[in-house]
């Protein structure tokens, strides 16, 4: 080690430290305690690029037994806090030595609030500096780190330092005083210890989802009958659907049914519809998470591990971001050149440059914004070639980056959407065919096909004996963006290749009676469930996908595509909202996350919100212990019941530090080979 370093840069993780390092050109992999940093020589300077891992503090109690509700919390080495963070100790060591020899230190961490948080931490409680300058970067591409570091900030970002202390406390107090009273409840209720676990977000997200399952529950299903028609067209059978939407006695199906019997069907009226769709906007990690959902079927935190991969690789920006936004300021011209060096965009890439030869590339944006960084988007850097072995990884980063084209394409898709109105044979509803006159932008609205009754269509009768049967669809005639979007714009759009009909066509036609019934409430998917929080605005980007998981892995619910809740999940948000539903406030939560958000913009005063959460806490504990024989009554034979079936849980602690919402922001390669 040398005797002294101009500077110390601080990454966040061994995977970025590497990525600085090199940015500045050759360097030399060193270590301490066998953990690798990097240094890198200059003309008459040496600079050292060392890793964190995450988080290397944590907040604890002050003193050995204090009383609860403890607020009297310090930052600790979590290597002193967490047995299972035992790992972080050598990092902490490495960066500690360094710092002691260099001039200067600058901080690389992720630009937001967690990143601020650990960066803070180091330079204050591990190097017992004041301050420290700051490097601001969206990707960690060769080209950005070198701009970041040429214009590094003086100093840290202390509003969103304090707002992450803030954050990290707000949790510390809610999740670790309220879920000790509830493990107190219960475990005295039971005669045996058994951790529960109740949060800032974790109450009210619980709360939506046992609302959910209630409705599930007492849902009583109503019966309906449907009539259909098929009819085969160009060697294809089509279903048509009658123009009343339910019958509400089976014989009036029936009834219609036997009148149509013997009938053919002819095309009495063509209404053709031309639209104009517009390019999606790129992906915030929110809409990222939906459409990986909704295509590959990955939970969220799925989606932002893999996410955070292709990040730390320098494929994709910074995937934690509510921005649907891409800067004229990011260069997409160049990105988009450098994107068709991969042969699988080449052709996509020249037709949008193709639309633009003055190189003024005009994507769509969305309402969305972030302040600190843009929306997803692939950097152009050419995956590695064992990356395709990793196909989830793949499919994600084809996904990023075919939505940033589509953005950038200004290539409008026309489509022609058409209704065909069939009536029986011997009809005395006139033939008519409608110009296709409407070109409007986005969605359309939605056009009711006229029918002889004015009354609510789950009231209609045939007694009016007005037998319509339509189909609907879509034709592309430009393609424009969904050419780009392939094959993922086809999961939203069924397309007919040519009109399945023309005015006055006839058809044989077979009818039959579907007996049906209405369904209850569609269960919650992890997606929607984060997307539903984020709509509520509760948590934040970052940690709406691991709250869900916490529910899951603590048992109080299951399932990915459809949340099921556990009994022990059902009887704890009925007893909380029986003793203290206060816990489970949507506006209390809410509010403390526009606190934070103030305290980010420099409008928000630190005591101030902590003492208002103070205040809440205690009123909160104070009803959990008041009520604490009955409390335990409540959740005991669930308890006992989960126990004798082998899933009593998780934990170990009612004040171990898993009960807070934070993000663990934890490295996944510890230190692996990054040469």
């Amino acid at each position: 080690m040398p005797v002294s370093y101009l500077e110390l840069i601080v990454a966040e993780k061994p995977s970025a430290a590497y990525k600085i390092a090199t940015s500045f050109g050759k360097v030399v992999r060193k270590s301490v305690n066998g953990i690798s940093y990097y240094e890198v020589e200059g003309p008459s300077y040496t600079i050292a690029v060392a890793p964190a891992v995450g988080h290397l503090y944590g907040l604890k109690k002050v003193g050995e037994r204090p009383k609860y509700p403890i607020f009297k919390v310090q930052w600790a080495p979590k290597s002193e806090i967490n047995k299972r963070a035992k790992y972080t100790f050598n990092y902490a060591l490495m960066l500690k030595r360094l710092g002691s020899k260099a001039k200067f230190v600058t901080v690389a961490t992720d630009n937001d609030i967690e990143g601020e948080v650990i960066g803070a931490n180091i330079v204050q409680q591990l190097l017992k500096k004041q301050d420290a300058n700051r490097m601001v970067f969206s990707t960690l591409t060769t080209r950005e780190l070198q701009k970041a570091y040429e214009d590094r900030q003086p100093c840290l970002n202390w509003n969103l330092a304090n707002a992450g202390v803030v954050r990290h406390k707000l949790d510390w107090y809610f999740g670790i005083n309220l879920s000790q009273a509830l493990t107190t409840a219960v475990s005295k209720a039971v005669n045996f210890f058994k951790p529960l676990s109740i949060g800032r977000v974790q109450g009210p997200a619980l709360s939506l989802l046992v609302h959910r399952e209630k409705e599930i529950q007492s849902f009583v299903p109503v019966p309906y009958w449907k009539i259909a028609a098929v009819v085969t067209i160009n060697g294809k059978e089509i279903i048509l659907t009658h123009s009343v939407e339910k019958f509400l006695t089976e014989h009036e199906a029936h009834e219609a049914v036997k009148r149509l019997q013997g009938s053919g069907l002819v095309v009495s009226k063509v209404r053709e519809e031309l639209k104009s769709i517009i390019p999606p906007f790129a992906f915030d990690l929110t809409t990222l998470q939906m459409e990986a959902h909704k295509l590959f079927g990955f939970s969220p935190v799925y989606t932002l591990q893999l996410a955070q991969q292709l990040y730390e690789d320098a494929l994709i920006s910074y995937p934690r971001t509510s921005s649907q936004k891409l800067p004229r300021t990011l260069g997409l011209h160049n990105i988009l050149s450098k994107i068709a060096n991969q042969p699988a965009y080449k052709g996509l890439v020249e037709q949008i440059l193709a639309n633009h030869p003055t190189k003024n590339i005009a994507p769509r944006d969305g309402p969305e914004s972030d302040p600190a960084h843009p929306a997803i988007y692939s950097t152009g850097e050419v995956p590695s070639a064992k990356f395709y072995e990793k196909k989830d990884q793949a499919k994600l980063y084809d996904l990023i980056t075919k939505r940033f084209l589509s953005a950038c394409s200004q290539m409008t898709c026309e489509t022609v959407n058409f209704t065909v109105e069939f009536v029986p044979n011997g009809s005395s509803s006139s033939v008519t065919l409608e110009e296709p006159v409407k070109k409007t932008r986005g969605r359309p609205k939605k056009t009711a096909i006229p029918v002889a009754s004015s009354e609510p269509l789950a009231a209609r009768s045939t007694s009016a004996q007005v037998d319509t049967f339509t189909v609907h669809g879509t034709m592309v005639q430009k393609e424009g963006w969904h050419s780009v979007y392939e094959p993922y714009a086809r999961h939203y759009l069924p397309v007919y290749e040519r009109r399945i009909a023309q005015e006055g066509e006839a058809f044989t036609a077979t009818f039959a009676v579907d007996s049906l019934a209405t369904k209850p409430p569609y269960r919650y998917s992890q997606a929607s469930l984060v997307k539903t929080l984020s709509d509520l605005e509760l948590g934040t980007k970052g940690t709406r996908a691991a709250i869900v998981d916490a529910l899951a892995s603590r048992r109080y619910i299951t399932g990915n595509k459809a949340i099921t809740v556990f009994p022990l999940g059902m009887e704890l948000v009925q007893t909380l909202e029986s003793h203290c539903p206060s816990i489970l406030s949507v506006d209390l939560t809410r509010k403390l996350e526009k606190d934070i958000e103030n305290i980010c913009s420099g409008n928000g005063l630190v005591e101030q919100v902590l003492a208002e959460a103070e205040r809440h806490v205690t009123t909160m504990y104070t009803a959990l212990t008041s009520q604490s024989n009955q409390i335990g009554q409540d959740l005991a034979d669930t308890i006992r019941f989960k126990s004798s079936k082998g899933t009593a849980g998780t934990g170990s602690s009612a004040d171990s530090q898993d009960d807070t919402e934070h993000e663990s922001r934890d490295a996944d390669d510890l230190d692996g080979d990054l040469d």
